[in-house]
């Protein structure tokens, strides 16, 4: 399997260059830990995570389920789940913007990321892009069978999300844990491209 190109890792530089834009690089690190789509990480709250199962809820509570576009209930990265909790005062993950209000969209970062990097493509999207292709290949490349199912209810593509089962089987100790090796590996080998700390100290409050 090829190694995760150097890109990645610029990202996170240009992210975390100063000003640190404390946002941004929230934002980024949620698309690669869960691969889910921009809104479902903008509007990600502490109030959708399971802290007995390491579970979060990607459909926050009081909003509709949309059958085209489904949130999945997955369970957290290792990486994720560490940073959850060194992150002990946060509401909203990726945090606020004006007027104290949870920031809606990432559009300016995408136009900044277009105009400064030169990634003419680039847009929230190509985030969530990334991450399906690499954690596909991770999961075939450690012998998953079913890595395109699993794949698929990662994405919110299955649609069996909404059945009884799933109710029990996220519960599961070993839930999805082909995702999140994979997840966890892809965060390792972007460590290698940025000169920023990605894993959180080993330390940390509880929540």
């Amino acid at each position: 399997m090829d190694p995760v190109d150097q890109t990645d890792g610029e990202l996170f530089n240009w992210v975390c260059s100063k000003p640190r834009r404390e946002h941004q690089f929230w934002f980024l690190f949620g698309m690669l830990n869960t691969g889910a789509r921009p809104a479902a990480v903008l509007e990600l709250g502490r109030n959708q995570v399971e802290w007995d199962h390491q579970l979060e809820h990607l459909n926050p509570p009081g909003r509709r389920q949309q059958l085209r576009k489904l949130r999945p209930s997955i369970r957290i990265s290792n990486c994720l789940w560490d940073w959850m909790h060194y992150r002990d005062n946060w509401e909203h993950w990726v945090g606020y913007g004006q007027n104290n209000q949870p920031i809606a969209n990432m559009k300016n970062m995408a136009k900044r990321v277009r105009a400064e990097l030169g990634w003419e493509e680039y847009c929230t999207y190509s985030i969530r892009h990334f991450v399906s292709t690499h954690l596909y290949a991770r999961m075939r490349a450690n012998g998953v069978a079913d890595a395109k199912q699993q794949l698929a209810y990662v994405l919110g593509h299955s649609g069996e999300l909404n059945s009884t089962t799933d109710r029990y089987i996220k519960y599961s100790p070993d839930f999805m844990s082909a995702p999140i090796d994979a997840v966890d590996d892809l965060m390792k080998d972007i460590q290698e491209h940025t000169k920023y700390e990605l894993f959180a100290p080993k330390t940390h409050p509880k929540p």
